[in-house]
C-alpha cells in the first residue's frame, strides 16, 4: 500500500472505510483540527489506538482543548491542519495531497505540540 501511494507520489497512504470516512494513515493516527476542536476519527471505527494519539488527546484534555470524535472525508479536510501521529515520527504534519486538489494551512499548532511531546520523552535505559 505504502509503495502504491509512493508510486503516485505520496509519503503515506491514507487508509479509507468503504463509506468514504478517513480512518488512519498505514503507519500512523490521523488527527485534524476543526477550529479550536482536536478531531479523530470515532472510536467504533476499525482504527488501530496510537500510543502518540493517545498522549495527544490526554494533553488535550488536560488543556481545556475539546476533542471531538467525527467522520470526514478526504475532501472534508480541506484547509484543515492534519496531522499524522506515531511513537516513531511524533507529530507530522500534513504537507500536502496527491490525488485532489486541497488546500494545506500552516501547521500553526504542531510546533508547539512537537515541542511538548519531545519535552515529555525519555531515553531508553542501557541494557
Amino acid at each position: 500500500m505504502r509503495r502504491r501511494a509512493a508510486g503516485e507520489g505520496a509519503e503515506e497512504a491514507v487508509l479509507i472505510a468503504p463509506s468514504g470516512t478517513v480512518l488512519e494513515s498505514a503507519t500512523a493516527s490521523m488527527l485534524w483540527w476543526e477550529d479550536d476542536t482536536l478531531c479523530l476519527p470515532p472510536p467504533r471505527l476499525p482504527v488501530l489506538p496510537g500510543v502518540t494519539a493517545g498522549l495527544v488527546q490526554e494533553r488535550a484534555l488536560r488543556s481545556g482543548i475539546r476533542i471531538a470524535h467525527r467522520e470526514r472525508t478526504v475532501a472534508e479536510l480541506d484547509g484543515r491542519e492534519v496531522w499524522l501521529t506515531n511513537a516513531l515520527h511524533g507529530i507530522r504534519p500534513v504537507t500536502g495531497w496527491v490525488g485532489q486538489p486541497m488546500r494545506v494551512p500552516p501547521a500553526e499548532r504542531a510546533g508547539e505540540w512537537r515541542n511538548w511531546l519531545d519535552g515529555i520523552m525519555e531515553p531508553l535505559p542501557d541494557s
